[in-house]
Formats: C-alpha cells, structure tokens, sequence
C-alpha cells in the first residue's frame, strides 16, 4: 500500500518502504490472520537462522496501521540510492 511519510526532517517526505539485507518495512491491508480482509498493517519482516543452524526461517511482525506520521517514526534516514 503506498504511504508518503515524514521522513529524513522537517517537511521532508519519502515513499514508506524499508529494505535491508535481513529485514523489510512496508505497509500492507493483506494480514496473516484476515487475509485480503484486513485493516492496514505495517509488516516488518525478518531472516533468522533456521532450526539447528539449517536454512533460514521468514517471520513477520504486523503493527496496526494509524497512519502517515507513525511510519516517519521508523524511517531509519533518507538516502540516495547510488
């Protein structure tokens, strides 16, 4: 779901999407428990070892979504990119 947020100072704004090499940022209405259904959610995803150090295992954790100014609160900085 595309969120314009506040991000990098004042009267700043960037498109709300994080994305790391182990974890991922974004705002969905698709939800593991409602599926197509749900209310907006802001999903952060996650890498983690996976059970007896084989493979990886992907977790989400999903935040009600209240907002434009919630998602400025967890951008980590604006950067170009190269």
């Amino acid at each position: 779901m595309p969120v314009i947020a506040p991000c990098g100072g004042p009267g700043m704004k960037a498109a709300f999407f994080q994305g790391e090499t182990q974890t991922m940022r974004l705002v969905s209405t698709f939800t593991l428990q409602q599926a197509w259904r749900g209310q907006p959610q802001i999903l952060e995803l996650f890498v983690i070892p996976g059970e007896e150090g084989l493979g990886v295992r992907l977790v989400v954790n999903e935040i009600p979504y209240t907002g434009p100014l919630q998602t400025g609160g967890l951008c980590p900085g604006v950067m170009q990119d190269p």
